[in-house]
């Protein structure tokens, strides 16, 4: 869309507005993405370390755990 020198017209402006609104929110998504793709390992070794540990007792279940 060029605007040839002159202010956008309301539908033109709305236009610009959606686009942006729509490439944000896959910039967003696509962060999301890469974010879960680089902590999948980590994740996945705490998930087995709790596991682990609350399967000999040294986990608990909740904030009460840590507690005694």
């Amino acid at each position: 869309m060029t605007m040839r020198g002159r202010l956008p017209t309301v539908s033109e402006a709305s236009d610009l507005g959606e686009r942006s609104a729509a490439l944000l929110l896959q910039s967003l998504e696509a962060t999301a993405k890469l974010g879960a793709a680089g902590l999948a390992p980590v994740h996945r070794q705490v998930a087995t370390n709790v596991r682990r540990l609350g399967a000999k007792g040294v986990v608990g279940k909740g904030r009460q755990a840590s507690r005694r």
